[in-house]
């Protein structure tokens, strides 16, 4: 697998989506095929709406919703860190 590195040109192809805790959930609106992109159903988009449901915040639930008209999904890595948290004098990483 090729190793993707982005640069300060790049960050115009993801743009602000919601942020919440310690997390920033941006869109990929490039093309590049380097992200790992799988291919998903309907169903599947609104089963995982239904188990998500009940850990997001009472006030989200009724303004927000997966969008079932996309047919892939991007699987990225967890880049939270949380500063006052640490494991052994390091960063705490989830």
């Amino acid at each position: 697998m090729e190793k993707v590195i982005l640069d300060q040109k790049d960050a115009v192809d993801w743009i602000y989506r919601d942020e919440g805790v310690a997390n920033l959930v941006l869109a990929y609106t490039g093309s590049s095929p380097a992200f790992m992109r799988v291919h998903v159903t309907e169903e599947f988009l609104l089963s995982v709406e239904k188990n998500v449901t009940c850990h997001c915040p009472a006030c989200r639930i009724d303004s927000s919703q997966v969008d079932v008209n996309h047919d892939s999904v991007l699987i990225i890595s967890d880049h939270s860190v949380f500063m006052n948290g640490t494991l052994k004098g390091r960063p705490c990483y989830c």
